[in-house]
């Protein structure tokens, strides 16, 4: 397994960068996002269908259908001419 430094300190940290973590991380969530420039609340809009993925998969069954038809008839004649129907 390889051992990821990036997770590492870089070196000791001052009492006073130790202190300005810490009041940073015991601010509200909300003050902690303002002062890093971000909004307030992020809103999820839901992800619209893939209407287009359903079309196609509709035109495919449609097609397998129209073949396996074509073929059972097929089929069929095939063997009414050779006596096995």
């Amino acid at each position: 397994m390889r051992h990821d430094k990036s997770t590492e300190p870089i070196g000791p940290l001052s009492d006073e960068d130790a202190e300005l973590i810490r009041r940073y991380y015991a601010l509200p969530a909300k003050e902690r996002r303002a002062l890093a420039g971000l909004p307030e609340r992020i809103i999820a809009t839901p992800k619209a269908p893939d209407r287009q993925h359903e079309r196609t998969s509709w035109s495919y069954m449609a097609a397998a259908l129209v073949v396996g038809v074509v073929l059972l008839i097929l089929v069929v004649v095939w063997l009414s001419r050779n006596g096995g129907v």
